[in-house]
């Protein structure tokens, strides 16, 4: 994902840094995390479905998966 890539090209500290960005277009996307947190929250609309995922600098997860797993 060019959202986590940009984090590494811009040397930012993840855990300090917070988001609050929307992207528009085909994929409706918007990424959140404040400072201190050690994982964000993507939402984003896929055909009409909204879906959730949690990310760090590393890579993302799908919140769904990850309920199902610790369940």
């Amino acid at each position: 994902m060019n959202f986590i890539r940009t984090i590494h090209f811009n040397e930012l500290d993840f855990i300090e840094s917070s988001f609050g960005t929307e992207f528009f277009g085909e994929l409706p996307m918007t990424f959140k995390k404040n400072p201190g947190q050690v994982m964000g929250l993507i939402t984003a609309t896929i055909n009409g479905e909204v879906r959730k995922y949690v990310f760090n600098d590393k890579g993302y997860e799908s919140l769904e998966d990850l309920i199902q797993f610790a369940g």
